[in-house]
């Protein structure tokens, strides 16, 4: 149970200078994900940062609106969700024009909350086996663990993907192929995942528009984000495996995907930013100054 200070906190609306922060709005707008009923929302603050003296723009505010000037640029957590942005330019009492970009930030979603309040994505299962299974220890050992490229490798990379059933894939072939070795999935019959090969969806994921997700032993049932996190529903399965694409957020930033349960029990949680197999280090959000 959130105290009440933290659920004040979940709604702080900004406005900060045009370009101060990176913005990018992903895939939501608070019509999208209401704010849950036991939220107490911040009033709003308008703030100018900045000026300029062309000659074009309208005031957006009414009469009797004070402006604050807002010398240093307020601290917004590093792990707190852009859900809304919008910018505007309006002149100013000495007819400058000043342009302003107004952002809303939430604290991370909880599963729970993803799971009441977020945007229901259609998906797609571009291959499928029923009959899949992890092939004994002993055989993956003498196919893979032990010779070829892997052989004498750092244990804990080598038999990550044999201890996990979920991963996110990126198009690269040298990543698929160790995931698919390591993982056990050199059983399967190469045709399986044909259709995710089809080009207009392999250019999707290079762009990142496209999120495709291997998931072992289990059935995707829905799919729900906000923003950047993601809860991914499955169901176990003793035999299968799928893999399955979606929408990435219309910005190019790393995802927080949870898998779990239908009851919404955390199975695994991958947080790109961290991943392993995440292949863009440039497109971490950085804290600003």
């Amino acid at each position: 149970m959130r105290s009440k200070e933290d659920l004040m906190s979940l709604l702080l609306t900004l406005v900060i200078a045009l370009g101060l922060i990176a913005g990018c709005t992903p895939g939501v707008t608070p019509a999208a994900m209401p704010v849950p009923p036991t939220a107490t929302p911040v009033q709003p603050t308008s703030t100018v940062l900045a000026s300029t003296a062309t000659p074009e723009g309208d005031s957006p505010l009414g009469p009797g609106v004070i402006k604050e000037v807002l010398t240093t640029v307020p601290e917004i957590p590093e792990d707190w969700v852009l859900v809304y942005e919008k910018t505007y330019a309006y002149r100013d009492e000495e007819g400058h024009l000043v342009t302003v970009r107004e952002a809303e930030y939430r604290e991370p979603p909880t599963v729970a909350e993803i799971m009441d309040y977020g945007e229901e994505l259609s998906f797609e299962i571009c291959g499928e086996s029923t009959t899949w299974e992890r092939p004994a220890e002993q055989e993956q050992n003498a196919n893979w663990w032990s010779s070829g490229r892997y052989a004498g490798g750092d244990e804990e990379v080598i038999k990550y993907p044999w201890i996990h059933n979920f991963f996110v894939v990126y198009g690269s072939a040298s990543g698929e192929y160790d995931i698919t070795n390591l993982s056990g999935l050199w059983t399967l019959p190469g045709n399986v995942r044909a259709k995710c090969f089809e080009p207009e969806r392999h250019d999707a994921i290079l762009k990142l528009q496209t999120a495709e997700v291997w998931v072992l032993l289990h059935k995707v049932k829905t799919i729900k984000r906000v923003g950047t996190y993601y809860v991914i529903v499955v169901k176990p399965t003793e035999k299968g495996v799928q893999f399955v694409q979606f929408p990435r957020p219309e910005c190019q930033l790393p995802l927080t995907l949870y898998f779990v349960t239908e009851e919404g029990q955390e199975i695994e949680r991958i947080v790109e930013a961290e991943s392993r197999y995440w292949p863009y280090p440039q497109l971490i959000p950085t804290p600003q100054p």
